[in-house]
């Protein structure tokens, strides 16, 4: 039998294997194969070659002839790798992976969904107890009139005067007496002096806040003093008064925090029908500004203003320009053409005297030196 020097097929290692073994388990071959491997006819046995006798000198291939090995059950590197694979311990999958994703997602769905339903309690206790005062608004308001509600009649009584409720939008209604103490200063302050030979004018008795607060913000006069109890959107009270065609506008006042300063608000007679302001204390109480058409940084000046301490503040309107000063010094002069009014400080009628504040304020004297003609008050 004829051996023949073949490749395995899952290895590559160079084997003698019998020439029937190769024809028994190997398709087709090309002509030269079968040639080799004395395969003329395909569908002939193959001849039975003689016993080979290696002599004395022969090689080491032709001394002991290759055994028919069957490369389907040999060793092959590929078949050691798996084999060693299996041995390994098992790696964690995807799967695993994707459960501990799933499992975060769904907690955190979880927790939305918690908050979620404590808002909505939260929004339906507040909308119950808001419709419970309201109907013990109305049960109260039904007995003071003398009402039936259960009827929907009135009773008259003919001792009972008209109730007039003032025209005042649903969501804000001024308060009739402040709910706490005026704060106070360590001592009140004199009131400025008078310039002699000028008419002195004292403007805290014009003023209603119920009538002259813009946007019905919280403004009270208390024992002789304009306080502002409220914050936030810059709260504005009109004075109602029209200044002459020169004038000081004089203003004292102290804050108990310190955050935006205060604003005086005057007309504009370089430009009718419009106003401009004087702001003093922001910074949390270190800066000072004329309100102005073109965009400019403040005035600073450490500790300008302290909590708890009087202040007073005069703006000085000459037909020439205007000044401004805080403590009898001089802080800042300007043109009237350059100065303006911005939307926070905007009043009804531009024509008045007017003050503002960011936060709780008390004014103890608002004043005009009227120096050049005579000002007017509209009520």
């Amino acid at each position: 039998m004829s051996h023949v020097l073949a490749n395995c097929y899952r290895c590559g290692k160079s084997v003698m294997v019998p020439g029937a073994v190769l024809a028994a388990n190997k398709p087709a071959y090309c002509s030269s194969c079968r040639e080799l491997l004395g395969l003329a006819d395909d569908h002939a046995e193959p001849p039975e070659a003689p016993a080979h006798k290696p002599g004395p000198r022969a090689s080491s291939r032709q001394m002991k002839p290759a055994l028919a090995i069957d490369v389907r059950k040999h060793p092959t590197p590929k078949r050691l790798r798996d084999r060693d694979r299996e041995d390994e311990e098992p790696v964690p999958t995807s799967s695993s992976t994707g459960l501990i994703v799933g499992l975060i997602i769904g907690g955190g769905l979880l927790i939305a969904g918690v908050v979620t339903l404590l808002v909505v309690l939260v929004v339906l206790s507040g909308a119950s107890s808001t419709s419970a005062s309201s109907s013990g608004g109305e049960s109260a308001s039904a007995s003071s009139t003398g009402r039936d509600t259960s009827t929907g009649q009135g009773k008259h009584n003919p001792n009972q005067q008209p109730i007039q409720q003032p025209n005042q939008p649903p969501d804000r209604q001024p308060n009739q007496q402040p709910q706490k103490q005026v704060p106070r200063v360590a001592f009140r302050p004199n009131p400025p002096p008078d310039v002699p030979g000028k008419k002195t004018v004292d403007l805290l008795p014009l003023i209603d806040p119920k009538k002259d607060a813009v946007d019905n913000r919280k403004w009270f006069v208390v024992d002789g003093v304009l306080w502002c109890d409220d914050q936030h959107f810059v709260p504005k009270i009109q004075i109602p008064y029209q200044p002459p065609e020169e004038y000081d506008f004089v203003v004292t006042f102290s804050q108990p925090a310190l955050r935006n300063g205060v604003a005086l608000i005057l007309p504009n007679p370089a430009e009718p029908g419009a106003s401009f302001f004087w702001g003093v204390g922001g910074g949390n109480g270190t800066e000072y500004a004329f309100g102005r058409k073109q965009l400019a940084f403040p005035g600073k000046t450490a500790n300008l203003v302290r909590a708890d301490t009087a202040h007073t503040t005069v703006v000085q309107v000459r037909r020439d320009g205007v000044r401004a000063l805080l403590d009898g010094k001089e802080l800042a002069r300007a043109d009237l053409r350059d100065l303006a009014c911005d939307n926070w400080r905007n009043i009804r009628d531009k024509s008045l005297l007017a003050l503002a504040c960011d936060d709780p304020t008390v004014f103890y004297d608002v004043r005009v030196i009227e120096i050049t003609g005579s000002g007017k008050a509209t009520r």
